[in-house]
């Protein structure tokens, strides 16, 4: 009965990748736009990538990143994702794999649903200007 809360968005999310393993499972992304993706090969001398895919059955490949060699660290430019849940992997080590949540950010602090007043204003502008003279 709960609604899904909305989840914080990291304003440039980030993953390592430390002895043949992601430091996190789960990825929050912003939905609807694209964004960078920090990647730390933390490794030495290994090779590793993020691979988005629409599912862990790779259907379709949504993004492959570059395949760096560690120790290094390179950012991903990801094109918008739709909301939703989608499945991450190193395409070199298939076992070192997560989840993707695309999740909309909420309205920005201050911001009113709808921007109403702000449409509201531009619409009768015009208008009270060509009925003043």
């Amino acid at each position: 009965k709960s609604s899904p809360t909305p989840q914080p968005v990291a304003a440039a999310p980030e993953i390592a990748a430390k002895d043949v393993a992601f430091s996190a499972k789960t990825l929050v992304v912003p939905a609807g736009r694209p964004f960078d993706l920090t990647f730390n090969n933390n490794d030495a001398g290994v090779p590793h990538n993020v691979q988005i895919d629409d599912s862990a059955a790779k259907a379709q490949v949504i993004f492959d990143g570059d395949v760096v060699t560690g120790v290094t660290t390179v950012v991903y430019h990801v094109p918008a994702l739709q909301p939703g849940t989608y499945y991450f992997e190193c395409k070199v080590h298939p076992n070192m794999n997560g989840t993707v949540n695309a999740v909309t950010e909420g309205p920005q602090p201050g911001g009113a649903p709808g921007g109403a007043g702000d449409s509201g204003a531009g619409a009768t502008t015009p208008a009270a200007a060509t009925q003043a003279p």
